[in-house]
């Protein structure tokens, strides 16, 4: 759940089972949210964060190209990129190396 309250946009998880909301993140920058299950990946201030739900931690992943706002997670891949997609990336799951030219044309 990404909600501004009182001027300050906070991003939550939200439990179902308790109702209760965990604050992850704040920041007004936070975009490309997505999630594979077990964890929650966002881009905040061009870095690429992922918050471990099981053990409730936050940790930065990597520093991103400032253009890259959308983020989506298929198949443990995480792929990434600017608004247009003009520009397109994919960080390995495995080695979090970051990928380019990997489309067909």
């Amino acid at each position: 759940l990404l909600a501004k309250v009182g001027g300050v946009t906070n991003l939550y998880l939200y439990n179902t089972y308790t109702e209760a909301l965990t604050t992850i993140s704040s920041g007004d920058a936070i975009t490309g949210i997505n999630s594979n299950g077990t964890h929650i990946f966002f881009i905040k201030d061009s870095q690429l964060y992922r918050y471990v739900i099981a053990t409730s931690t936050l940790e930065m992943v990597k520093n991103l190209d400032q253009t890259v706002k959308n983020l989506y997670v298929i198949n443990h891949w995480l792929y990434f990129g600017n608004e247009t997609y003009t520009t397109l990336f994919r960080l390995h799951p495995d080695t979090l190396l970051i990928e380019t030219g990997f489309w067909l044309s």
